[in-house]
């Protein structure tokens, strides 16, 4: 579709485009394909298949780059992303998701100008894109404050898993702005002469007009921290009590206890804590005299390295490897077993030593980022998943399946890998045998004792590395 800048975007064939500028074109990819040429930019640009940032490059005789707009009603923060490209005759969008022809035609239904221009219509553009996005923000504001109110009488499991949903999209959002403002200011500095000097100050508009949203999510961020604060304070003080009420009588088997556990254990496995055998010392498989124990190079699988855990940085895998399973257990204060290990951890630090001792240890990286670690144990064609955990913030990001992915390459001499985990752990359940294919071989309980010993209700996976996985 072509427009002419008026005092409304008038639609125009393309035969006129030239003598009626400035202009707006919004094209499909197949439309661009064909039709470049007729913009005369000096550029010989290709749409990218996927946008997922929004960007403005300078180039000798244009501007061009990509626009991401997030979806404020999804969850998931999905969002929808098309190429651009301008110079002082027009705007070319570049759009196969009807994004950009939406805005354009709200814009031309709703906006007269009396002084119309190029710069104008960018910024009426860009405006669009955040409109709702100050009463967005007010909404989360309200609804962390009614949190506050009422955070010792709503259900945790709710409470936090709407409090993590509410900071990672706030963490979106802030990032959004912050590629807007940037955006905004290569179009102000004008480095090509494409606008004029005085419909700069359009620029500087929605510059500050973006920067005041950044700061009110910023504000919002920190009211999640403060929520935060007060839940995981509440959660201590609960979690303080049950302690205290387990080591007058740990071995106590009454109803109450054993319901107590049930619900602690419920959520134990929302940590991300992936591929941890019942993590007793009677339950710790040990490898025999023919355990190989080596460390390789980094390996690259999309955007996940295994990098061999360093002697500098034992100390840091072992805390955050604690707080990755204590934060799944506290949600409801769960207990691994009927006690804690040692201090107040769901795995204690014993626990992990014995595992990287005796196991090739690695952080899992992402984008220069350490955000988990795995330990695992290999000897000729079998291997067991020790220890496989990512951080809290990291979590629903695809990173623990990339990150087996990884481990599967990095030896691929293994043929059958197994590992285990707590019965109540679901998310672990559904993370083996949906995603990573593995199958239940057994289900140790009182009924049917692991061979290892102890009182641990567990289940036990088992993959086999076919040559088509």
């Amino acid at each position: 579709m072509y427009y002419t800048i008026r005092e409304t975007l008038t639609p125009i064939s393309k035969d006129r485009l030239r003598t009626c500028v400035p202009y707006v074109a919004v094209l499909t990819s197949a439309e661009w394909a064909t039709d470049k040429d007729l913009f005369d930019m000096g550029i010989d640009m290709e749409a990218e298949a996927v946008i997922i940032t929004t960007k403005a490059e300078v180039n000798y005789d244009s501007l061009t780059g990509g626009i991401f707009i997030p979806d404020r009603e999804n969850p998931e923060w999905e969002g929808k992303g098309f190429a651009f490209a301008l110079d002082e005759k027009g705007i070319v969008f570049i759009d196969d998701t009807g994004t950009a022809q939406k805005i354009t035609e709200s814009i031309r239904d709703t906006k007269r100008c009396r002084f119309p221009s190029l710069e104008r219509f960018i910024y009426d553009f860009f405006e669009k894109i955040v409109t709702d996005d100050k009463v967005l923000l007010e909404n989360y504001d309200r609804e962390l404050d009614c949190m506050e109110d009422d955070i010792t009488g709503r259900d945790a499991e709710i409470l936090f898993e709407r409090i993590n949903d509410i900071r990672g999209d706030i963490r979106d959002l802030r990032v959004h702005y912050e590629q807007l403002i940037d955006f905004g200011e290569v179009l102000e500095e004008n480095e090509n002469n494409f606008f004029k000097q005085e419909n700069l100050r359009y620029f500087r508009m929605f510059t500050g007009k973006i920067e005041r949203l950044r700061d009110r999510a910023a504000a919002v961020s920190d009211h999640v921290a403060q929520v935060r604060d007060i839940y995981n304070s509440n959660l201590e003080v609960r979690l303080n009590r049950i302690m205290k009420a387990h080591h007058r009588n740990p071995h106590a088997r009454h109803p109450h206890n054993r319901l107590v556990r049930h619900e602690l254990q419920k959520h134990a496995g929302a940590g991300q804590t992936l591929g941890l055998p019942p993590c007793n010392s009677h339950l710790r498989r040990h490898c025999g005299p023919h355990h190989h124990r080596f460390q390789k190079e980094g390996l690259v699988m999309t955007n996940i390295i295994l990098r061999p855990l360093t002697p500098e940085d034992r100390e840091r895998f072992i805390t955050d490897n604690q707080e990755a399973f204590n934060y799944g257990a506290l949600e409801e204060f769960g207990l691994r077993d009927n006690h804690f290990e040692e201090d107040g951890q769901i795995i204690s630090r014993k626990c992990i030593e014995e595992s990287i001792n005796s196991g090739e240890a690695y952080r899992i990286v992402s984008d220069g980022e350490v955000v988990g670690g795995a330990v695992l144990k290999t000897e000729e064609d079998k291997g067991d998943l020790e220890l496989l955990f990512v951080s809290p913030k990291r979590h629903s990001r695809g990173i623990g399946q990339a990150a087996w992915k990884a481990i599967e390459t990095l030896h691929p001499e293994v043929k059958v890998w197994t590992t285990c985990t707590p019965y109540f752990e679901k998310r672990n359940i559904h993370f083996y045998v949906n995603r990573l294919g593995f199958k239940i071989t057994e289900f140790c309980c009182s009924h049917h004792p692991s061979k290892d010993g102890g009182p641990e209700e567990f289940f036990r996976f088992e993959k086999i590395i076919r040559k088509d996985d």
